[in-house]
């Protein structure tokens, strides 16, 4: 998404927002650089300091609430998506030698696994 922000020494960056973080440090591509005196410059990928940064003009088609609620589904799904991954096979977890056979939790982390996925599934309909 195509954005303008507004540092706080009274230059204005263009740019496309790749990522940002909690404390609104973002990461930009394909950046146009206007500083207070009209000096222009260009650069292809920009890291900005959210401490920096003054004010963020948001495109108007932007829908701020359903752009968090699609980042908050994202990031859900990445930690089920490791969460799944991490209880396929449990006992892979074990000490080297031991087999898994003889684990006393196994099927305690086999129910453990199941009712997780039965969770995901559900809250996916």
């Amino acid at each position: 998404m195509r954005l303008v922000v507004e540092l706080r020494n009274d230059v204005i960056v263009r740019g496309t927002l790749d990522s940002a973080d909690e404390c609104m440090n973002m990461m930009l591509s394909g950046v146009s650089v206007q500083t207070l005196d009209g000096v222009r410059s260009s650069y292809d990928i920009m890291y900005l300091k959210g401490r920096n940064i003054r004010f963020l003009h948001l495109p108007k088609s932007l829908d701020p609430a359903q752009a968090i609620l699609a980042q908050r589904q994202k990031i859900v799904d990445g930690r089920m998506a490791v969460l799944r991954e991490h209880l396929r096979n449990p006992l892979e977890r074990l000490a080297k030698g031991d087999g898994g056979a003889q684990h006393a939790g196994a099927a305690e982390e086999d129910d453990v696994a199941a009712a997780l996925l039965a969770c995901d599934s559900d809250s996916s309909k």
